[in-house]
Order: C-alpha cells, then sequence, then structure tokens
C-alpha cells in the first residue's frame, strides 16, 4: 500500500516553518500548462492547516507574519520519498476556527498577472536569452531557459500589461513551453507536440480509472497576423493636457521613438563646477540638462509641482500588419469550418510567422481530450504518454492539467491532448529510421515497435 501524505512549508523571513501530516487537513493542487504558450496558465493549491498555538491567529502578533505573496514549498511524500510539487505564493487565508486556517496561493505565474508591465520595443532583433533578462531579472524573477531556445530571436512591441501578458507574448513568439510545475522557478523550454514525439511512456490499463474521451471539432483555417515595424518620420502628438500638480503615467496606444516632453514638470538645470562656476558654450550660453520626467517607447512617468499644459510628442513606429494562413486539406463543408486568428501577437514577423504557424496547425491537429484518474504516479504536465482508450484503441497526448488529491493518496484527475497515432506496417524490405525514444519491453511489444517507421 503507498503511503503518501503532503507537506507544506512557509518560508517566513524568520524561519520557516511546515506542517504535515495530520496538520494538513485537505490539500488540493491544480497543475497546468499550454504546449504553445497561447495563454499561460497559473498553478494554484488550496489547502486548511489544524494548529494548536496562536501562530496563525487573527488577533496576535504572529498574524503580521501572514502576508501576500508570502512564499511556501509544496511537497509530497510517497514510499519515503520527498516529491516538490512547486513553489507558491500566499494568496488569500481566513480562520474557519480558532484551530483551522484555509489558504489559497498560486504560483510565480499569479505573481506575474498581478504585477504591472509598462512594455518595451525592440527595433532590432534581440535572443530569448537576452528578451528575458531584460523582462525578469529586474523584478527578480528566476528562470531558466532551454539550451536549444536560447539564441532564438524576436523583435518587435511588447504593449503595456502585467508581466504574465509579457512573458507569454515572449514564449508564444519563441516557440516555447512555459513550466512552473515541480519547480522552484520558471522554466522556458521547446515546445513538443505529441505528432511529431514519438513516445518512451505508455500507460498501462491498471494505472487508468474511469475515463472520458472527448472529439473537439476539427480547425479548418488558422490566420495568424505578424508585426512588421517601421520608423516613421512624422511628429505626432501622444499626450496634451492641461494637469493640476501631482504624480502621473501615460501609457501610449504604440510604440514611439525621439520622444520630446515639455510642461512644468520638466525642470532645467544649469551645469557648474564645484567651485560654483557656471558652464557655458562658447557664445556664452549657459549648458543645460532635465529632469524630472521617466520616458520610454511605451509610457511616460512625470511629477508636477505646479499646474500647467503638459505636451509629449514623438515618432511611432507603424505597423505594418502581414497574414499567415493554413487551410486544413480536407474541410469543404461550410457547416464544418472553424477559424482561428491570432492578431494580437505583435513580437510576430516576417522571421519567425511561418514557424509559428506551424506550431499552431500541429497544436489544433490535436482533437482527443481524454481525462481519467491516476494513482500515485511520476508523470508531470507536459509530458507525452501512450494512453488507453476505450475500444482498444490508444491515442498519443500530451499531459495539459493534473488536480491532485494531496491528502487523499496523491490521486490525480489528469486531462490529456492527443492524437490517434498512425502506425505503419511493416515492409517486404523495410529500411529503419532513427526515431527518439525507446522500445518497451513486456507486453505489447510488436505493437509499440510499429513506431519506428519504415519506408
Amino acid at each position: 500500500m503507498t503511503v503518501t501524505y503532503p507537506i507544506i512549508r512557509f518560508l517566513f523571513s524568520s524561519g520557516d516553518v511546515e506542517f504535515s501530516r495530520t496538520q494538513v487537513k485537505n490539500a488540493n493542487l491544480l497543475e497546468q500548462t499550454n504546449i504553445i504558450s497561447t495563454e499561460i496558465p497559473i498553478n494554484t493549491i488550496d489547502f486548511k492547516l489544524v494548529t494548536l498555538d496562536d501562530l496563525f491567529s487573527m488577533f496576535s502578533e504572529s498574524a503580521a507574519l501572514l502576508t501576500e505573496r508570502l512564499p511556501l514549498l509544496v511537497y509530497e511524500q510517497v514510499d519515503g520519498e520527498t516529491l516538490l510539487l512547486g513553489k507558491f505564493y500566499l494568496s488569500t487565508w481566513k480562520n474557519t476556527s480558532d484551530k483551522v486556517m484555509e489558504f489559497s496561493a498560486y504560483d510565480i505565474i499569479g505573481v506575474l498577472d498581478n504585477t504591472d508591465f509598462d512594455g518595451l520595443f525592440w527595433s532590432t532583433p534581440v535572443t530569448l536569452a537576452a528578451a528575458l533578462a531584460q523582462v525578469l531579472t529586474p523584478i527578480n524573477v528566476a528562470y531558466e531557459i532551454d539550451s536549444s531556445l536560447a539564441d532564438v530571436e524576436l523583435s518587435g512591441w511588447m504593449p503595456s500589461g502585467s508581466y504574465r501578458d509579457a512573458l507569454q507574448q515572449i514564449g508564444f513568439a519563441a516557440g516555447a513551453t512555459i513550466l512552473t510545475s515541480r519547480r522552484e522557478n520558471i522554466l522556458i523550454t521547446k515546445s513538443v507536440s505529441p505528432t511529431f514525439f514519438y513516445v518512451d511512456r505508455l500507460f498501462s490499463t491498471e494505472r487508468l480509472g474511469k475515463q472520458t474521451l472527448e472529439l473537439l471539432p476539427i480547425v479548418s483555417t488558422i490566420e495568424l497576423v505578424s508585426h512588421n515595424y517601421e520608423a516613421s518620420d512624422t511628429v505626432e502628438t501622444i499626450f496634451d493636457k492641461y494637469l493640476e500638480a501631482g504624480s502621473y503615467k501615460v501609457i501610449y496606444e504604440k510604440p514611439y521613438y525621439d520622444i520630446v516632453i515639455s510642461g512644468p514638470g520638466y525642470t532645467q538645470f544649469v551645469l557648474g563646477t564645484e567651485a560654483g562656476d557656471y558652464l557655458t558654450t562658447e557664445n556664452g550660453d549657459y549648458l543645460e540638462a532635465g529632469g524630472e520626467y521617466n520616458v520610454n517607447s511605451n509610457s511616460a512617468y512625470f511629477t508636477i509641482s505646479v499646474a500647467g499644459q503638459v505636451t509629449i510628442t514623438g515618432h511611432p513606429w507603424i505597423d505594418s500588419k502581414r497574414s499567415y494562413i493554413f487551410n486544413e486539406t480536407g474541410t469543404t463543408s461550410a457547416q464544418n469550418k472553424k477559424t482561428i486568428t491570432v492578431s494580437d501577437a505583435t513580437l510576430i514577423n516576417t522571421s519567425n510567422g511561418q514557424t509559428i504557424l506551424d506550431g499552431l496547425r500541429d497544436y489544433y491537429r490535436l482533437r482527443y481530450v481524454q481525462t481519467t484518474k491516476l494513482l500515485p504516479t511520476e508523470l508531470e504536465t507536459n509530458d507525452i504518454v501512450l494512453s488507453n482508450t476505450v475500444y482498444e484503441t490508444n491515442v498519443l497526448v500530451s499531459i495539459q492539467k493534473m488536480d491532485m488529491d494531496l491528502t487523499g493518496g496523491f490521486l490525480s484527475k489528469v486531462e490529456m491532448l492527443g492524437v490517434v497515432p498512425v502506425y505503419v506496417e511493416d515492409s517486404v524490405s523495410p529500411v529503419r529510421r532513427l526515431r527518439a525514444g525507446i522500445a518497451v519491453s513486456g507486453a505489447g511489444l510488436t505493437k509499440n515497435n510499429k513506431w519506428r517507421r519504415y519506408a
């Protein structure tokens, strides 16, 4: 019999506090991913703790320890082995009695979703490694990049929003999958579709509980709009208003360069030496420098001490759009047509448009959704497996969601997305082609070896 129980460790500044076994009344962990980063799901955990002291009492001094975004680590003990399930940040908490408290927490993606991002513009290509360093390093977010993606180049505009939005734009344009499950940092790894992956794991029938199988509608047309930016010689007025004294932030609706601001907040300072002499030009004009404004391609911050007219002008980057279109073969009936349009991915351009369209095509060909329950397993989200279904048919699937009961035996409700693989029968004179993966010994060996394709 498998023995399991959760361990939840609060990382207080004064030291760690750990709860496990009967101290954790119940705990449910939801892990999710998206293969091609059309979105970045947030992993969450909800749990109840039973305490025998007033550590978490709302009316004690110790209540100050509980703060929003307090980090905590979650583990599961499985037959003596401790498995890291992830790092989370406290979201909400409440007393349900003097001994029981309920907690909710989310992963680092949830933190990024609640953190404002001012936007960026890359007029020339930057590598994925450089882009992530520019976005995530200033806010002290730890991450790891798959070496095969580090040199992928990106360019274009990221509008203001949240840091989750920014990471999604980067991941989608780089052909990456963003993962936080079973780790303390963010992993940016290459997007891999089960369409082109040869499995090295098999579900045995005994590991599957009651299951359902759904067939998604066929996607007949995919349109991906690319955004190619060119500098304009025209000067535009970005902002022009009379403002009272105070602090302001202006967000632009599109990127600009050579931005000029005039108004009462722009204070000119005359440059001078330590001895008190002013610096002048050969004509006797004082050298001046301005301050009080913080300007970038997407936004401006400024503080004005007196009321006045503030005007911001700049040269826009003109977005020249182009559509990349894929039409699925065999979708002639108008009644069966479904169209997907991606128009707001502003890091897509003529350099990566076709590659990302191919990834969208492969993703929307994954039409089989299988849900089932698993006993304690080493499988994780984004793993690709060959799974049993009804009618003695297997599907090649990527695990997209795991809803785990950490106090109820570490059972998982799993949602998987994939295809029915096409087996190629042996020919008279087969020519073997190298494929990734391993042959699995035991029952079903002959069928498994059909994964090796023959000419």
